[in-house]
This record gives C-alpha cells, sequence and structure tokens, in this order.
C-alpha cells in the first residue's frame, strides 16, 4: 500500500505547496481547501488505510476555517465509520465548542452529537453532551436574538429616514397650482 500512495501523496503534497501561496480570500471563495484536504483525508482512510494520516488531513482542514461546520460533519462522518466511539466524541466536543454561536449549524451539531451519546455512548456521557450541547444551543439562541434585534433596529431607521426623506421631498414640492 506504501508503494502506490507514495505518488498520490507526493502530489497531494506539491498541491498542498501550492495551496500556500493562494490568497487565503480566494481558496476559501472557490472551496479549494475543503474540495483538496477532506478528499485527501478520504483517501488515505478509505484507499491507503492510514487513519492517522488522514486525521492528519481533517485538522490541516479544521485549522484553515474552524467555522466550516461541513468539514467538521465530514470529519465526524469518517471518524463514526472509521474511528472509536471516544475518537467521534472528541471530535464532536471540539466541533461544537469551535463553531461560533451564530454559525446556524451549530444546533444541528449538537442535535446530531446528543443522538450519537444516545446510541453508542452510556448515561454520563449523554448527561455531558447534553448539557455541553444545551449551553451552546442557548448561546447560539441568544446571537440570533442579538441579531435579530440588531437587524430590526437597522430596518427602523432605515425606515425613519426613508420617511423623513420623503417628508422633506414632499413640503420642497410646491402645490400644483402654485407652480407659476
Amino acid at each position: 500500500v506504501a508503494a502506490k500512495a507514495a505518488p498520490l501523496r507526493q502530489a497531494f503534497n506539491i498541491l498542498n505547496e501550492y495551496l500556500q501561496k493562494v490568497p487565503e480570500e480566494t481558496a476559501v471563495a472557490h472551496d479549494l481547501y475543503f474540495k483538496t484536504y477532506a478528499y485527501w483525508a478520504d483517501l488515505e482512510m478509505r484507499c491507503f488505510g492510514d487513519r492517522e494520516e488522514s486525521r492528519i488531513q481533517w485538522e490541516a482542514l479544521i485549522s484553515k476555517n474552524l467555522q466550516d461546520a461541513r468539514a467538521w460533519r465530514a470529519y465526524i462522518a469518517q471518524e463514526k465509520v472509521f474511528g472509536t466511539v471516544e475518537d467521534t466524541r472528541k471530535v464532536y466536543k471540539r466541533a461544537v465548542n469551535a463553531l461560533n454561536p451564530t454559525n446556524w449549524e451549530l444546533p444541528r451539531i449538537c442535535e446530531e452529537w446528543v443522538r450519537f451519546e444516545r446510541e453508542c455512548g452510556d448515561l454520563e456521557s449523554l448527561k455531558d453532551a447534553s448539557e455541553k450541547t444545551d449551553l451552546r444551543v442557548t448561546q447560539a439562541q441568544q446571537a440570533q436574538q442579538k441579531e435579530n434585534e440588531k437587524l430590526y433596529q437597522q430596518q427602523a431607521e432605515q425606515y425613519a429616514a426613508a420617511a423623513a426623506a420623503a417628508a422633506a421631498n414632499t413640503k420642497a414640492k410646491p402645490a400644483r397650482g402654485d407652480e407659476k
């Protein structure tokens, strides 16, 4: 396997060197990190059976963007299939702690973690996951409420400005009969 893996790994290393030269905003905009590292990690696990090398690629992807919920979910999915319950649990914990409360995927990942613990964990791990996810979901709801209040305030200000401009415009126009 190592002999077959070597040329492909060399190609990915060259691609990785290229990615280091690409401006980060371009790489993110074109989804280059996810496409490259997730594919590499998947090949390492499925084709070469190298769990540790696969995890190195997942960690490289996560390090590029901790807020990429899709990357976290893909990493978790691989751990569920090829890793242990403890490995999967560790990735869930890291994902739930890393994702920003404003990330709309956070509640979904929290729900998936609790379901995972119901199916694969014990009472203590379920309790731990429930407590941690309840806290994070509450934080997510509070962040969403603040964001909604901010948007409402901005809309109210825009409406008030538009109404003031319309009122000023109406006062500035002469009446129809007074145009002479």
